[in-house]
């Protein structure tokens, strides 16, 4: 009993290291794999942080925006007070 006990916690241990890992690495949380690129949840704000930025799922790595279209993702661009004039600014999961 002892063992399995010993078992359980050391696989805990690595699951709580790994997601720790890709939080650094990555910044985010890696959730999932679609169209062979993994997914993360990451966290993003502006200027005022944490109290103003928002979570969100987006694809991990430098993608363009055009094989963003083509893997069936959803471009994202950076906006100031609902204008759209700053940029590609990387590719979602639909």
């Amino acid at each position: 009993m002892k063992t399995i006990l010993f078992l359980v916690i050391i696989i805990l241990i690595i699951i709580a290291f790994i997601y720790g890992f890709s939080y650094i690495y990555f910044g985010g949380f890696l959730i999932g794999y679609q169209n062979n690129h993994l997914i993360m949840y990451k966290y993003t704000c502006a200027d005022i942080c944490p109290q103003y930025g928002s979570w969100s799922k987006k694809f991990v790595g430098k993608i363009s925006e055009a094989e963003c279209l083509k893997i069936g993702g959803s471009p994202e661009y950076i906006t100031y007070a609902g204008v759209v004039d700053h940029g590609y600014n990387g590719c979602s999961p639909k």
